[in-house]
């Protein structure tokens, strides 16, 4: 297979305009390299993190994605677009996710003063009570997590990644980092 070493940048320009071709892949910096294998982790964890919070809410009939919606909607009133943007998912994912909530009683769709057609999602009791609930699951589920990690290898891993999500969001224009 033969690798081409042109790109194309965000106005569409190619850059390096000699088409080289070679028969080997192109080779990581040092530091390309340890990104490539960070996002593999990432990935590796993202995958058990969605797989622990589907467990810690399937007796409630629940999944991480049904649990990710609720806690962003009862942390203020929102429209369904306004939740997809503050989690950076589709509007949707989220507005299915949302539907799912208030057929199940969890959630109600207000009056928004500021846009006629975007209501606002609000939870029930019954959406605060289940939301409290998986707060304290995740609560101890935390704690036991925490307990067989250091203080400041968690502090650092936070950091790093805080870092490396601003230097995504900076390489494309348009995105925006949150939180």
């Amino acid at each position: 297979m033969a690798w081409t070493r042109a790109w194309l940048d965000g106005t569409g320009r190619i850059h390096n305009h000699r088409d080289i071709m070679s028969d080997t892949p192109p080779t990581h910096t040092p530091n390309g390299a340890a990104v490539t294998q960070l996002i593999q982790t990432v990935f590796l964890v993202n995958a058990q993190l969605i797989a622990d919070g589907d467990h810690l809410t399937r007796d409630l009939g629940f999944t991480s994605a049904r649990w990710q919606v609720l806690g962003a909607a009862g942390s203020g009133l929102r429209s369904v677009a306004q939740l997809a943007r503050h989690m950076s998912l589709t509007r949707q994912s989220v507005q299915r996710l949302v539907d799912w909530l208030v057929a199940g009683g969890y959630a109600v769709f207000i009056d928004n003063p500021d846009h006629q057609r975007a209501k606002l999602v609000q939870l029930t009791q019954k959406g605060i009570d289940i939301r409290r609930q998986l707060q304290l699951r995740q609560t101890s589920w935390a704690n036991e997590m925490g307990a067989a990690l250091s203080a400041e290898g968690l502090q650092t891993t936070l950091e790093t990644l805080r870092g490396f999500r601003q230097a995504l969001a900076a390489a494309k224009p348009g995105r925006k980092a949150k939180r």
